[in-house]
């Protein structure tokens, strides 16, 4: 089976930057992952567990249904 090629994961950008400082490949809260979609800036707040991704959006989608 043939499948489209994604452009990018934001889940896994965050999964790989917070992996990062952890393991202390990088020394910094906010990491930038390249990806073909374009560069996401990815922070992790620390203290509050949580994740904030900055970068570009685009529609890939669009469609209607009927209910």
């Amino acid at each position: 089976h043939s499948f489209p090629t994604r452009r990018s994961s934001d889940l896994g950008a965050c999964a790989v930057a917070v992996a990062s400082i952890l393991n202390g490949y990088v020394k910094e809260e906010e990491v930038t992952v390249k990806l073909l979609g374009g560069d996401l800036k990815i922070y992790w707040d620390r203290e509050e567990n949580l994740v904030y991704m900055t970068g570009p959006a685009a529609v890939v989608f669009d469609g209607e249904i009927e209910l």
